[in-house]
């Protein structure tokens, strides 16, 4: 089995490069468990893989919700945009939102 390498610098990225780096993690994480289902295992185990999957494609969902969010912010703040009041409260509830989810 061939595991992809890359030599991920975040620091040399910046914030919005970061990202690729949970892009390529889960296509490195997919195709590692693909190619482990690919061989013989277990039922149990074909379960757990397929649970891993699901759970690998939920939190790279969610980090792209996250840099849409990001981007959203960014954009509010180098143009001074100013909110009204409902706008605020739809940003605070989903920034709310994703807070409740991570994990601490």
């Amino acid at each position: 089995m061939e595991v992809r390498r890359r030599n991920n610098n975040i620091s040399k990225l910046g914030y919005f490069g970061s990202f690729q780096v949970t892009d390529d993690l889960e296509q490195d994480l997919s195709l590692y468990f693909t190619n482990i289902a690919e061989g013989e295992i277990s039922w149990a185990s074909s379960k757990k893989i397929r649970a891993m999957l699901k759970m690998i494609d939920e939190i790279e969902s969610t980090g792209d919700a996250i840099f849409a969010m990001s981007k959203v912010v960014s954009r509010i703040k180098e143009k001074k945009i100013k909110l009204n009041q409902h706008q605020n409260e739809s940003m605070e509830e989903r920034i709310d939102s994703f807070s409740r989810d991570l994990p601490r």
